[in-house]
């Protein structure tokens, strides 16, 4: 019959040898009668595998016509007690039309082999010129994963070979990347910024993240993404390592004069200046910042503003923003002198003002601390914003509408301004007479009445701005209607 004996688990350590020869004498006769259903016969492949000292048997199987039962003995072997003898059948058969069965096995049983045994013979996988790629793949993978001696020597060499195939060295690169305890392994990647590099291996580097390295690795990896970066092409390519060069920023330890040269220079095309922002922003770069964005500003055309040069300096502006929401003293300095540059380039206003505002005093901070001198300092930031739109009324209207409603507005952790809290600032900013000032407080003086339900101090605030000398902004003050 076609009855398969049971041999589940541990169970057939317990048997004597005679017991098991004659267990695997049944079921190798049951695999070599084609009269049985093929899944008898497949049951018969697996519980031979349980019994022991099969690896020849399955080993004989696993070159059978028969596909289904070839596969079924390549697969059984992952599993064998005996599995340095099995591996050198898995490899062979890793090359040939059951590499896919045999790749999967390969994965299961390397673990369970002696290193001294399997670093030879995978390093034969991975050189041998005929071998399939998935084979060396996965010679790769493995000997990264199981580390036997002499591991990193032979992906070093395999890395170094100029015709390697680039699904290989994407595997590869994979490979070392995760070995950065060996300091040669990342000297070696960075060979990847002096080559072509396929798109695919670029996103493989671009993909570590610095919780996968020990804090003394992290700054050597840093440098490799910034060298990786002008060799990204595609846009892409490009914005992945920007955003992984990001994250890498803080641990960044390599020359900056490149950086700031290419970036100060309008002409150049651009492709280090999202290393040169994140840069900004973890503070790596804040004794550059004013060199660069004087060079930028000086380089604006009078007759064509729209160039490089202005789309830089806005892109700088914008790493300058967390200021007002993360008052580090580190950050106020740098924005503090970009304020002062920026204000004497009229085609370069509307960024001076982005950074005055992103000097203001958060909005909640007069509920953790002095109210009266927070009051007195957002005045202070407002009456010097005023001065800077004072010959730009169109300037200044916008930037009062947008700046007022989003003070006022609840920002999630940040708290809305408080109508209290911005009284003194719109009376400041009425009794000026200079139109940006009123601009200004007609805006401050709208939203805070409405949120006060028109207080006295603001229903006359806004009866003021109706005399104001400035029609447009007297006009307007006259369309708000105190409810």
């Amino acid at each position: 019959g076609g009855w398969v004996p049971p041999v589940e688990g541990g169970q057939a350590g317990r048997w004597s040898p005679s017991q098991r020869d004659s267990v695997r004498a049944r079921l190798a006769d049951l695999v070599a009668d084609d009269r049985l259903a093929v899944s008898t016969r497949i049951a018969a492949i697996r519980a031979t595998a349980r019994v022991g000292g099969g690896v020849e048997l399955l080993a004989a199987w696993a070159s059978r016509e028969e596909t289904v039962l070839a596969e079924a003995a390549i697969t059984a072997l992952a599993g064998v007690d005996r599995p340095a003898r099995a591996l050198p059948v898995l490899l062979a058969h890793g090359g040939g039309g059951s590499s896919r069965v045999a790749v999967a096995a390969l994965a299961r049983c390397c673990p369970a082999v002696p290193p001294s045994v399997l670093g030879p013979l995978l390093e034969h996988a991975l050189t041998d010129p005929g071998g399939k790629v998935t084979l060396r793949k996965l010679a790769v993978r493995q000997l990264a994963r199981n580390r036997p001696p002499g591991a990193v020597d032979v992906l070093l060499r395999a890395w170094a070979e100029p015709d390697v195939h680039p699904d290989v060295r994407v595997t590869l690169a994979a490979a070392l990347r995760a070995m950065p305890e060996d300091p040669r392994t990342l000297d070696a990647l960075a060979d990847a910024a002096e080559r072509p590099a396929s798109e695919q291996l670029l996103r493989t580097l671009f993909q570590a993240v610095p919780l996968e390295y020990v804090a003394s690795a992290r700054p050597r990896y840093a440098d490799l993404i910034r060298r990786l970066l002008p060799a990204a092409g595609p846009p892409a390519v490009r914005s992945h390592g920007a955003r992984a060069f990001a994250t890498w920023a803080r641990w960044y330890r390599g020359d900056l004069t490149e950086i700031v040269e290419a970036v100060a220079d309008p002409g150049t095309d651009g492709r280090l200046t999202d290393a040169f922002l994140a840069l900004v922003r973890s503070g790596a770069v804040r004794g550059h910042t004013l060199g660069v964005l004087s060079r930028l500003a000086a380089a604006v055309p009078d007759d064509d503003p729209r160039g490089p040069a202005r789309k830089r300096v806005n892109d700088i502006v914008r790493c300058l923003d967390p200021v007002r929401d993360v008052p580090e003293p580190w950050q106020r300095e740098p924005a503090r002198n970009a304020l002062d540059l920026l204000a004497d380039h009229p085609l370069l206003l509307p960024q001076a003002v982005r950074v005055a505002v992103s000097l203001l005093p958060a909005p909640g901070q007069e509920l953790a601390g002095d109210a009266d001198g927070f009051a007195d300092e957002f005045a202070d930031g407002l009456c010097e914003l005023a001065d800077l739109l004072r010959d730009r009324p169109v300037l200044a209207a916008g930037t009062a509408a947008e700046l007022i409603a989003d003070l006022f507005c609840d920002q999630g952790e940040r708290a809305p301004l408080r109508p209290a809290a911005a009284l003194p600032a719109a009376r400041r900013l009425a009794a000026r007479g200079d139109q940006a000032a009123a601009w200004l407080a007609l805006t401050l003086t709208r939203v805070g009445g409405e949120d006060s339900n028109w207080a006295p101090p603001w229903a006359g605030l806004l009866r003021a701005l109706r005399a104001c000398p400035h029609p447009e902004v007297s006009t307007q003050a006259w369309d708000v209607t105190i409810g």
